[in-house]
């Protein structure tokens, strides 16, 4: 739904989440998160992405492998709450009578006159369970090895014939599902190898 997409906000409804994944997205843990999960099939999963609009890092934890963090700012703390309002709304217009919410604090609402409360019940940014699947610009692509992972073609400076072609190419927050960009990387990047296939081929 791109009617909020000014406000740096699509909402995405019905997505599909594998049950295994969706209880990392909500605060209930034990025996609360399987009595959750075993309404699984009485359930629609919805929410909404949110444009970035600060930075984050990588780094290396203590037993080698990268990390990437990232912090949300003041904007994006509204972003998501207001997604949150608006998915609800949604969701209740079309017959939903129970919205699970992914605060710490505040989990569940069961009819539209609670939505303000969203607003509300002063939620803070680290009470917010925030799932991503798109890592934005954790292998950057670039020309200098020493400020990128991968050279301007996607293969990484660290290992020869190591193609990177996913959303870490990408350098910033698209503010819409990367897929047909993540495609574009990948049939760049495959084109490019049947372009120079006797380099990488009988090595």
């Amino acid at each position: 739904m791109h009617q909020f997409i000014d406000e740096g906000i699509l909402l995405t409804m019905s997505v599909v989440i594998h049950p295994a994944v969706l209880p990392l997205s909500l605060p209930q843990f034990g025996k609360k998160s399987l009595e959750i999960m075993e309404l699984w099939n009485h359930m629609v999963v919805g929410g909404g992405l949110v444009d970035d609009t600060t930075t984050g890092y990588i780094k290396r934890a203590p037993w080698g492998e990268p990390l990437a963090y990232y912090n949300i700012d003041h904007i994006e703390h509204e972003r998501l709450l207001r997604t949150t309002a608006l998915s609800c709304q949604l969701m209740f217009e079309m017959g939903a009578k129970k919205c699970l919410l992914s605060f710490a604090h505040f989990t569940e609402i069961d009819s539209p006159d609670q939505i303000p409360k969203i607003y509300d019940a002063g939620i803070k940014k680290e009470e917010i369970e925030i799932p991503t699947v798109h890592a934005f610009a954790t292998s950057r692509m670039g020309a200098n090895p020493n400020r990128s992972v991968t050279n301007p073609w996607g293969e990484t400076w660290e290992v020869e014939r190591l193609f990177v072609a996913d959303s870490g190419s990408v350098p910033s927050s698209l503010g819409v599902n990367p897929q047909e960009t993540i495609m574009a990387l990948a049939t760049r990047t495959g084109q490019y190898i049947l372009d120079n296939k006797k380099r990488f081929v009988g090595k």
